[in-house]
């Protein structure tokens, strides 16, 4: 009798639901807004930074100027389906502890990172749905030579082709103001851990 192979592999659309069923979308802006503030005090900085969320009825962004993602990090673990978010190593307020890759597959189809660590400014450009028909799982980065004295060391998450249901909540007056509370709630952690 011959022996044949039963193909047996996730499909990529189904691993972004799975990923992605189960999350609040407050809890996942809330999520990056928590990496932001745990980037901060992983790269051991005192003086002011800036933490900035545009939120529309077709884009999310969120700019930050906490010390950015080392390159050497976004290339093997930020993005590796299956380990642990970048690793605390650092007391950090780890509130959500959500993922960044999740939080960012709930929100949008079109997905723009640029982090400067640095050393390099990192672009990383995702189209959801043309990755979805790839057979590689992996994901490109272009990088150059950082310019830090201009950004501090920066991180810029920019998410467009927004789900139908995200842009339904970010064109909501009740959700907008629920965010804001929670986001009030956060900054007032932030302030207690930091005096």
């Amino acid at each position: 009798m011959a022996k044949e192979i039963v193909k047996s592999y996730p499909t990529k659309t189904l691993f972004i639901d799975i990923l992605t069923q189960d999350l609040d979308l407050q809890d996942c802006i809330m999520d990056l807004l928590d990496n932001s503030i745990d980037s901060y005090k992983r790269h051991e900085l005192t003086n002011r930074r800036n933490v900035e969320l545009t939120i529309e009825k077709d884009k999310f962004e969120i700019y930050d100027t906490c010390g950015g993602i080392e390159k050497k990090i976004l290339k093997e673990r930020a993005f590796v389906f299956g380990v642990d978010e970048l690793k605390r190593e650092k007391k950090t307020l780890g509130l959500y502890g959500i993922g960044m890759k999740r939080s960012i597959f709930k929100i949008g189809k079109k997905i723009e990172l640029i982090t400067d660590d640095g050393e390099y400014t990192n672009i990383m450009t995702i189209d959801v749905e043309q990755w979805k028909n790839d057979d590689e799982w992996d994901f490109e980065i272009d990088s150059i030579k950082s310019n830090s004295h201009a950004h501090k060391g920066s991180t810029r998450i920019t998410i467009t082709d927004l789900y139908d249901e995200i842009r339904l909540k970010f064109d909501s007056d009740p959700f907008i103001g629920r965010l804001k509370k929670s986001i009030h709630v956060i900054l007032l952690s932030v302030n207690k851990t930091t005096q």
